[in-house]
């Protein structure tokens, strides 16, 4: 089964700290993965901050 986001924080710039079902946690920078059209919008730090 593949673990699951239970939760989600904002830490900075575009790292948020996630916890998985699975009770895996820690920090993932999402800069070098937001890649392609799709993702345009949330290369605006300001943007990406803001996201629930």
């Amino acid at each position: 089964m593949t673990p699951r986001i239970v939760k989600a924080n904002y830490v900075k710039d575009y790292t948020l700290y996630l916890c998985f079902s699975d009770g895996t946690e820690g920090k993932v920078d999402f800069e070098q993965e937001l890649e392609g059209e799709i993702f345009k919008p949330l290369r605006d730090a300001s943007y990406f901050r803001t996201l629930p």
